[in-house]
């Protein structure tokens, strides 16, 4: 019987791609560990974002309520002190066609990051916006890697 080759968890992939710089266009950020999710989008604007204009560059939006114009001015408006503006859009439902074409005239300056709770992967929008943005899936971590999440933390923090 052959052994499925274990693939690298969102966790490990997003840490290597922040390190290289290897991050460009948007991200679809999904699946049940939201707290790795929001660790993520913390190390990008520890990354990109000047503490003193966090709150002229990072954006926090909800899917709900939100139409196309509004998200092209938030992405679109110029960072102010910082590297790139940060764009999180959150709970994201059922995207249509002109918001998965969008996708590609994102500007460099700024950072898109959507959040989709549970993405239904046989969808035509789920594929649009997967095929043209940086796909992370934060499924459970395995223990291995738990144990190494953990005992970085504590380190940081100065514990053992």
């Amino acid at each position: 019987m052959a052994q499925r080759e274990k693939k690298e968890h969102a966790y490990n992939r997003i840490n290597k791609d922040l390190k290289s710089n290897a991050i460009a266009g948007p991200l679809l950020f999904y699946g049940r560990e939201k707290f790795l999710i929001e660790w993520a989008i913390g190390m990008m604007e520890t990354q990109w974002i000047s503490p003193a204009a966090k709150e002229l560059d990072r954006n926090n939006l909800s899917w709900e309520g939100i139409t196309l114009n509004d998200l092209m001015d938030f992405c679109e408006t110029v960072p102010m002190l910082s590297e790139k503006r940060l764009v999180v859009l959150r709970d994201m439902k059922n995207p249509g066609e002109d918001f998965a074409a969008y996708l590609d005239q994102i500007p460099e300056t700024c950072q898109l990051i959507m959040i989709w709770e549970d993405p239904d992967k046989r969808t035509k929008a789920y594929k649009e916006i997967a095929k043209r943005s940086g796909e992370y899936e934060f499924g459970i971590l395995d223990e291995p890697d738990l144990r190494k999440y953990i005992d970085k933390r504590f380190r940081q923090a100065g514990k053992s």
